[in-house]
């Protein structure tokens, strides 16, 4: 008779051999970078692609969530956090320009409002 003492150990379930114990089902967990890349492709997008407001807002809102929870991608996350703030900060001063400009009358036509009040007296 044999003695059960004697016999090998026997694989736990879902875990094969030459995989290591620590890992569930030998999977290899590569680095959560997704938010933090998502908002550096984001700023850089909005970069090259001409000034806008929402994206840089949901860019900024990316980095500074990949800055919390994926330590792994915080260069990532700065990156983005400091393009789309740029690109944001930009965009507010060129819309705010744009308003004063118009509201004081710079890209007026000359002699525009007098053809469209001549117009409204002849009607």
């Amino acid at each position: 008779m044999t003695d059960p003492q004697n016999f090998p150990a026997q694989p736990q379930p879902g875990i094969g051999y030459g995989t290591n114990p620590y890992q569930p089902n030998g999977v290899s967990s590569a680095p959560e970078r997704g938010l933090s890349i998502a908002s550096m492709a984001l700023g850089i997008l909005s970069l090259f692609f001409g000034f806008t407001v929402v994206v840089p807002i949901v860019g900024l809102v990316l980095g500074v969530m990949g800055l919390k929870r994926e330590p792994e991608g915080r260069n990532f996350a700065l990156a983005g956090v400091w393009i789309n703030g740029a690109i944001l900060f930009l965009g507010l001063v060129l819309i705010v320009i744009i308003i004063v400009a118009l509201s004081i009358g710079i890209f007026s036509i000359p002699g525009f409002i007098e053809m469209s009040n001549a117009a409204v007296l002849n009607a």
